[in-house]
């Protein structure tokens, strides 16, 4: 899924775990960005 406010960020989730990355097209590269387990995800 997309994120809003971003230009090339996207989020999936993988069993318990989000991980979210970026996508550059000119490169053809897929960056992971972060990815943690749902539990820590929203935690501030």
């Amino acid at each position: 899924m997309k994120l809003k406010g971003y230009a090339n960020e996207y989020q999936i989730r993988i069993g318990d775990y989000r991980v979210r990355y970026e996508i550059l097209d000119q490169e053809a590269m897929v960056i992971v960005l972060h990815c943690a387990h749902r539990k820590d995800v929203y935690q501030r």
